[in-house]
């Protein structure tokens, strides 16, 4: 392939074919074990990568470009490279790196053929072979957030920057602009919290998944902080990432970096996010891959006085969903948090009806799956903020036989009072017969509307109530759907499989 680029007498692929000739031969590899080597004679590493033989040796090849006719020069600056610090001064600094310029067609373009052979690990002192083609005469305007000539002229950009500018850019790896990603805010590499808060956005041509990592900045060794310091949202267009950091400051690729300073005073975390929160906060790229769609609200964050709230989507026919909700700490609660989820499924919508025990934070997690796949996958977390200090009331236990179609109208509460009528109302398709078996058994009776409905005594306080079923050509085989328990006795109702 090289012979062949060389045969076609243009500039520019005879340039392409010494890159990979330096990149991807024995020679550079050499070169990096003489790097290698220097190192341990040497205490700063930058200098013995960029200054020493690696340098050295790098430019020789290039000498060759110039026997083709081609010009090249050697640029020397600053490189956001190995060992670079977030916020890093290059202020009366000796030059860290380099780099080279060659000239095609009248014009000067930029390429590091360092940082486009791959990557090296400072800690276990490794070389990872990994092409990179962004630095192969990439856009000077993206290069620049990079790298920094010691000349301004060849940053050939239209607006040169200072010094102390490329300090203060946000530091964005090849990866950034390999996916597409813009930068919408901040511009700048320091962000300061207002009210012990600060957001970050970023736009993508493509629809992506973003994670995030927030470490406490120090001298030697920076702390991963929770993820309860974040909460990101993504969408088809971009992401969102909220933060409330601390007082002082597939795998995915790591795109960007942010310095941040927090000079406020901030609530309690725990008050504010709940733990655990997963990278896709709200709706977004992984319910759309799930065909979950129109969801009623947008946003990772619902916040709700009375202690309820329900949430529609619509769905595929052969797409089944589940919630699990959590919260960090429950006081005095005797019921399990799945009882306070009930899920609807009507045509090709589904209702996530949420009751909360008590006020607080809460993580609802949402989970999906086709017909023909057997575990649950997550695809978004909802933040759930609950002010009412009245205590929601779980709803009635569901079993198996509980299925898409099922609605139930009333009553809504898993626990009733005792001695009492009720009125029971519920649709379900497909069955023949629907009854509530207590102390007593009773029928109910279907409308005109196809909902079944009756009045129901609920019984003594130690009594609890099941609704059954008979579903039309099942001989007479009975399945509970649903369980609910009287309030007095706090029963908790059992769960039934048919």
């Amino acid at each position: 392939m090289m012979v062949d680029m060389l045969k076609m007498n243009k500039n520019n692929k005879k340039c392409k074919c010494f890159f990979f000739l330096i990149l991807f031969t024995d020679s550079f590899y050499h070169i990096y074990l003489q790097s290698y080597n220097y190192f341990k004679l040497h205490t700063d590493f930058m200098d013995t990568l960029y200054s020493g033989p690696s340098s050295l040796q790098i430019n020789k090849c290039f000498s060759f470009l110039r026997v083709l006719g081609i010009q090249c020069v050697e640029i020397s600056g600053h490189g956001k490279g190995i060992g670079y610090r977030l916020g890093q001064n290059y202020q009366n600094t000796k030059s860290n790196h380099m780099w080279n310029a060659v000239q095609l067609g009248g014009q000067w373009f930029l390429l590091d053929a360092c940082w486009g052979a791959g990557t090296v690990d400072i800690g276990t002192r490794t070389f990872t072979k990994r092409y990179d083609e962004f630095y192969f005469l990439p856009d000077p305007e993206t290069f620049i957030d990079s790298h920094c000539p010691d000349d301004c002229q060849w940053q050939l950009t239209d607006s040169p920057i200072s010094l102390e500018d490329f300090e203060l850019s946000v530091f964005k790896t090849s990866e950034f602009y390999r996916l597409g990603i813009s930068l919408i805010s901040p511009k700048s590499l320091h962000l300061l919290t207002v009210s012990g808060e600060a957001v970050i956005s970023l736009g993508c041509s493509a629809p992506l998944e973003f994670t995030y990592q927030i470490l406490q900045q120090s001298e030697h060794n920076p702390q991963d902080l929770s993820s309860s310091f974040g909460l990101l949202t993504v969408s088809r267009k971009g992401m969102n990432l909220k933060l409330l950091p601390p007082v002082g400051e597939g795998s995915y690729q790591n795109a960007g970096n942010f310095l941040i300073q927090c000079t406020g005073t901030t609530t309690n975390l725990n008050e504010l996010f709940p733990p655990s929160l997963s990278p896709a906060c709200g709706p977004g790229v992984k319910t759309r891959k799930a065909g979950i769609s129109k969801p009623s609200h947008s946003g990772p964050i619902i916040s709700t006085q009375q202690g309820k709230c329900n949430i529609t989507f619509h769905i595929p026919q052969d797409v089944e969903l589940t919630a699990v909700l959590a919260k960090e700490q429950m006081h005095n609660n005797k019921q399990t948090l799945n009882r306070y989820v009930l899920l609807t499924y009507t045509d090709s919508k589904i209702t996530v009806s949420v009751s909360l025990p008590q006020a607080g934070i809460y993580r609802l997690g949402l989970f999906a799956k086709t017909s023909s796949i057997k575990d649950f996958s997550h695809v978004c977390d909802y933040v759930l903020k609950c002010s009412s200090e009245q205590p929601g009331t779980p709803f009635p236990s569901t079993f198996s036989a509980w299925k898409k179609g099922c609605v139930l109208f009333e009553p809504r509460s898993g626990t009733l009072e005792p001695h009492s009528w009720v009125r029971f109302r519920i649709r379900v398709p497909g069955a023949q017969k629907v009854c509530v078996v207590g102390e007593t058994r009773t029928e109910l009776q279907l409308n005109k509307s196809r909902v079944w409905e009756g009045e129901i005594f609920t019984g003594g306080a130690s009594s609890e109530l099941k609704m059954a079923l008979i579903m039309e050509n099942s001989r007479e085989k009975i399945y509970i759907f649903l369980s609910i328990g009287d309030v007095l006795q706090n029963v908790t109702p059992s769960i039934f499989q048919t």
